[in-house]
């Protein structure tokens, strides 16, 4: 077990982005689709932190989060267990689902076929 997988004590639910054939799917309002909810392991840090999205701007997150797989952004994440929903379908529907905005992988020291990923919500 490495180091980034022992600190992940927390559970958190994950909606990817729904997509075929490579692109993402749209509903008839040209709003995104969500896959099914995934209850993965993380490490939820509240915590602001400056970055630079993707166009360019400085934006701050609201929250670090650590996780245990590549995500993506645009996706949606909660913490908490698929048992705690309310409401599985739709990620805008629950209170404290947060989209993620930037995805950060760090390949470890020792094995650089283990990575480290964070996700800033």
């Amino acid at each position: 077990m490495s180091f980034y997988t022992k600190m992940l004590r927390q559970k958190a639910v994950w909606w990817p982005l729904a997509s075929a054939s490579g692109t993402q799917q749209l509903d008839a309002y040209g709003q995104f689709v969500y896959g099914d909810p995934i209850e993965i392991d993380c490490r939820w840090e509240d915590t602001a932190e400056d970055f630079i999205a993707s166009d360019g701007t400085t934006r701050v997150s609201s929250a670090v989060v650590f996780v245990d797989r590549d995500l993506t952004v645009g996706g949606f994440i909660f913490l908490g267990t698929l048992s705690s929903l309310i409401d599985p379908t739709d990620p805008k529907n629950t209170e404290g689902a947060m989209e993620i905005l930037q995805i950060q992988k760090t390949p470890g020291i020792k094995k650089v076929t283990e990575f480290g990923r964070r996700v800033l919500v």
